[in-house]
């Protein structure tokens, strides 16, 4: 009595250690019988005497339904030290806006002290001119 099962030893019909070569297009064939489930990858090893993982080298290559799987792999220290990153940039950065802005306010004011000092107004004399008026059609190079 033959025993069939996982660890029963199936004879080929195939001479040990003649390797076996399929075409492409029986590849594809096979492999769309699979994917349309007229087969099962089991049965298709048996049916070519191949090996499973062969199945699946084939169906990965020739499945019109495979798709590559990325894996993608989060660690949560690295975000959350991103994060804490970020969040000292930003303190840093709005540190340094507020020092900006309170040094542009001094300027003002010393513009302001500098004008009346010498009777300047330095509103009309420089700010209500046109930017870049300096610099005329005839005068570009």
């Amino acid at each position: 009595m033959i025993k069939k099962g996982r660890n029963s030893h199936q004879t080929s019909s195939y001479p040990q250690g003649i390797k076996k070569v399929f075409s492409e297009s029986l590849k594809r064939k096979k492999i769309r019988d699979l994917d349309l489930g007229l087969i099962s990858p089991s049965e298709l090893s048996r049916q070519l005497d191949v090996s499973l993982s062969s199945i699946y080298v084939w169906k990965k290559k020739y499945s019109i339904n495979y798709q590559k799987q990325v894996k993608v792999v989060v660690e949560e220290k690295s975000l959350t030290m991103k994060s804490k990153q970020l969040k000292e940039e930003i303190r840093f950065l709005r540190e340094r806006l507020g020092e900006k802005q309170i040094e542009n306010e001094l300027y003002k004011e010393m513009l302001d002290l500098i004008a009346k000092d010498y009777g300047i107004d330095i509103d009309e004399k420089y700010y209500k001119k046109k930017p870049f008026s300096h610099l005329s059609k005839k005068g570009r190079r």
